[in-house]
């Protein structure tokens, strides 16, 4: 049998086993790392994303992605970029998200 030793169903190794958690810290390391390097290139689009967010007075994905005609991968990085600098709020419990002020803090 495949991907059996004894024809029971048992992995032939512990890898699938240790990819999943290898795989979430190798993630977590990089997004520590995203955080605290805030120098990385902004994407062109961010000011006007801001100015959506704040016009509209709510966060809105799709929104965004309408208005500047964009994908989703784009628009969530650009709110997630926004979350980062406190324009907008991290997820609610029910994922939503708050525009937090109308002043945008200067980045050291």
């Amino acid at each position: 049998m495949l991907g059996s030793i004894d024809g029971v169903g048992q992995p032939e190794s512990a890898c699938p086993v240790m990819a999943g958690p290898l795989c979430i810290e190798w993630i977590k390391g990089w997004k520590a790392w995203q955080d605290e390097h805030p120098s990385l290139p902004t994407d062109e689009l961010y000011d006007q994303a801001v100015e959506c967010v704040r016009t509209e007075g709510r966060v809105s994905i799709s929104k965004l992605r309408r208005q500047l005609q964009i994908g989703p991968t784009r628009a969530t990085r650009l709110v997630e970029e926004m979350e980062r600098r406190g324009v907008v709020s991290p997820p609610d419990p029910d994922g939503q998200r708050h525009v937090i002020d109308d002043v945008e803090p200067k980045a050291a």
